[in-house]
């Protein structure tokens, strides 16, 4: 890797020569790793670095992991009514098992937020007198 980011002399520096100099020197490698890695891109690195067979990935924001080519072929994203009844869709994911080649997806939209409180206390044996007291303090 010491190669691969521009830094060789770091693979003759005697504070980085023994597994636990490394370690007692971390924060000034780390320094001059990330000084090596600062000249490229971490898509750059991301390629580079995978093709030499270091494993290396890129961490991506939420956008940009949904944006994946690989997602949308894999039907991993799917277009709901929202549940409210607005004029729009609503993208949600589904499952990552496929069942008979195709994309398990939900069946129907997610819940409004608080939507079934009063079924799932009511399950756990709380009357409607406790639940509508729950309701008034806030607590559901």
């Amino acid at each position: 890797m010491c190669r691969l980011i521009g830094r060789d002399e770091l693979l003759v520096d005697p504070r980085f020569a023994h597994p636990a100099d490394r370690k007692t020197y971390r924060e000034e490698l780390r320094a001059e790793v990330e000084a090596g890695l600062a000249r490229r891109t971490a898509k750059e690195w991301e390629e580079i670095l995978s093709d030499a067979g270091v494993p290396a990935a890129r961490v991506l924001s939420v956008p940009d992991a949904l944006g994946l080519e690989q997602l949308t072929a894999r039907g991993f994203l799917h277009r709901v009514a929202f549940p409210d009844g607005r004029d729009r869709p609503l993208e949600v994911l589904g499952s990552a098992i496929q069942v008979d080649g195709e994309p398990a997806g939900p069946g129907l939209p997610p819940p409004l937020l608080g939507e079934h409180t009063d079924t799932v206390l009511a399950e756990l044996g709380y009357g409607d007198r406790e639940i509508e007291e729950m309701r008034a303090k806030g607590a559901v």
